[in-house]
């Protein structure tokens, strides 16, 4: 396991214990079982481990998406990996909701992927276009915390497809056009026009 990794696995594992503000360098150093010093040499602060982790999330969405149009279903199934990758620390953050914060970052991450990859139409103003992109982020992020809080009432295939249902059809309401790509089973959305 590299630095960065059992570093990464110690914050996630001190989140779930400690408020995000109460996490010291020397309790994640020793959590991570290295010094501070090498904290220092991957690390500049107990904030570029939470930028790294954020990053982190980003690139599995971007890998799940690079190269071919925009589907829901793929990005879903990115947000589902994440949740599969940091399981007990969205679990904790669904359960006891002490890192708020945390919540709005990743609504701001899944409608930064969502203003990337899909094109305003003409008559939608940039507010409008906004607005729309915001209530299907916060959206998304509620279902999967309420699901993660109840215990995972229905498996990830049965949310996935209720997501991947109701994100397309706001999408669709936001009069994007689908555009189907040979053998691709769920929705790509381009810009009408």
């Amino acid at each position: 396991m590299t630095t960065e990794e059992k570093v990464q696995k110690a914050f996630l594992s001190l989140m779930r214990q400690t408020s995000y503000t109460d996490i010291t360098v020397t309790a994640l150093a020793e959590k991570a079982g290295i010094n501070r010093r090498t904290f220092y040499r991957h690390y500049s602060s107990i904030a570029s481990v939470l930028t790294e982790f954020e990053c982190n999330t980003v690139k599995t969405y971007c890998e799940m998406l690079t190269g071919r149009p925009f589907s829901t279903r793929r990005f879903i199934e990115a947000i589902n990996q994440n949740i599969r990758n940091y399981y007990d620390f969205f679990d904790d953050l669904a359960t006891n909701q002490k890192h708020n914060f945390f919540i709005e970052h990743f609504i701001d991450i899944i409608a930064y992927v969502f203003d990337a990859a899909l094109k305003r139409p003409v008559e939608m103003s940039p507010g409008v276009f906004n607005m729309h992109i915001r209530f299907v982020a916060g959206g998304i992020m509620r279902v999967y915390l309420d699901w993660l809080h109840d215990s995972q009432p229905v498996s990830m295939e049965v949310l996935t497809a209720q997501l991947d249902k109701m994100v397309t059809a706001e999408f669709a309401g936001m009069k994007l056009k689908k555009s189907a790509e040979k053998g691709e089973t769920s929705e790509q959305y381009v810009a009408m026009g």
